[in-house]
Formats: structure tokens, sequence, C-alpha cells
């Protein structure tokens, strides 16, 4: 039977995708699993991250999941939206010197159409200390039409 934990972790990650976005996400939970369950955690989202959702690749950076690395890597090219910003940060927490991430989340910052995206690169931008990326962070607080990502 599984831990209240685990019941926690799933409902945040697998569940309602509205409930995730409006509480936000439960790391505490997931970074809570222990032995089997945090196996099979780290199992379900690396599973996950050909849905789309963006809940697999914060997970997995929250663990920062090694044995996902190279899932990861191969999923950015065709991620996009939110996905590719949870994609690229998942990546760099596991290996920040890894160019080709930090590269998608300055190109998103630059040209993603929705504000809210935009927004979620800048976040991420604040861990990588890439000269192209504090670049692309004062170009968005100089250009970036929303004020909210300025």
């Amino acid at each position: 039977m599984p831990s209240p934990t685990w019941d926690r972790f799933y409902e945040s990650y697998f569940g309602d995708l509205y409930m995730a976005w409006h509480d936000g996400l439960d790391e505490e939970s997931l970074l809570a699993l222990e032995g089997e369950e945090r196996e099979q955690a780290e199992q379900m989202l690396t599973d996950a991250l050909g849905s789309g959702d963006y809940r697999a690749a914060a997970g997995l950076a929250a663990l920062r999941s090694e044995g996902s690395l190279d899932a990861l890597k191969q999923k950015l090219p065709q991620a996009s939206g939110p996905d590719e910003v949870q994609t690229a940060l998942a990546i760099w927490r596991i290996d920040p010197k890894y160019l080709p991430a930090a590269n998608a989340l300055v190109r998103v910052l630059r040209s993603d159409p929705a504000w809210g995206t935009r927004l979620e690169a800048a976040r991420a931008l604040r861990e990588v200390p890439t000269p192209s990326a504090i670049d692309a962070l004062w170009e968005a607080v100089e250009r970036d039409p929303e004020d909210l990502v300025r």
C-alpha cells in the first residue's frame, strides 16, 4: 500500500494539471520519498517526459536525476513552452556545463510569444550564470513588452 507521501507526490505530479499550476508542485513530497517509492517515482517521471507535461522534467530536476539526463537531453530539441523551460532547467541543474540548456532558456526568454513562458524562462535563468544568460536578462529588463517579465 502506498504511503501518504506517495499519494501527495502522485497527485501533484500526475493528478489535475490545473491544481498543480494553481497550488504549485509538491516538491517536498517527492523529495521525502525513500527506497522503492523514490525509485518508482523517478522512473515514472522519466517515462512521462514524452507527454509534453512540464511536471515530469520539474520532478527530475528536483531529484537531480542523473539517470534521466540522456532522456532530458534527447527531449530538449522537441520541447516547447513551459515544458522546454523545465526540461532545460532540469538539464542545467543536473549538468551545469551543458550549454544547449542555457541557450534554450535564453532563446525562450527572447522569443517565446507567451509572456508567462518568458517569465518562467527569466526565473530559470537566475540559476544560469553564463554571459549570454545575463545579457538576455538585461535585454528583457529593457525591452520585454510585458511588465511582469521586465
